[in-house]
């Protein structure tokens, strides 16, 4: 039994099962926070690639070596999505919105420098750099 003083100054008892039950609470709500924050982009999955690559919704940080096309999904279908896309080789990473969509106005996005990145964010029909 654990004994803690409650707010009113009055003691309060808690036995070994219930405080079992709280505790296996506040993990369940922990991981339903932190399962929030992840779906609003505040964190993310990292994957990084070398060949021509077609981002999904599950992605976050593209981290990107070589040279070839990255196209992104269509903005309509993830409003409010971000992208954080990074060029870590010496390559040329080409960022393609989906079809007539653009990138702050322009048909592309390019990164041609090392170590140059952008972070992007669909408007639901186009996307732009934040």
């Amino acid at each position: 039994m654990i004994t803690q003083p409650h707010r009113s100054e009055e003691v309060v008892t808690i036995d070994r099962r219930t405080e079992q039950t709280m505790r296996a609470w506040m993990d369940d709500i922990t991981d339903e926070v932190n399962s929030f924050i992840s779906g609003y982009g505040l964190s993310g999955a990292y994957t990084y690639k070398t060949a021509a690559y077609s981002a999904t919704y599950d992605d976050f940080t593209i981290d990107c070596s070589g040279t070839f096309d990255l196209s992104l999904p269509a903005a309509a279908g993830v409003t409010g999505k971000m992208y954080n896309i990074k060029n870590s080789g010496a390559g040329v990473i080409t960022v393609n919105p989906n079809g007539a969509e653009t990138i702050d106005g322009g048909l592309t996005a390019v990164l041609s420098t090392t170590y140059e990145s952008i972070t992007i964010q669909s408007t639901g029909t186009n996307w732009i750099i934040i």
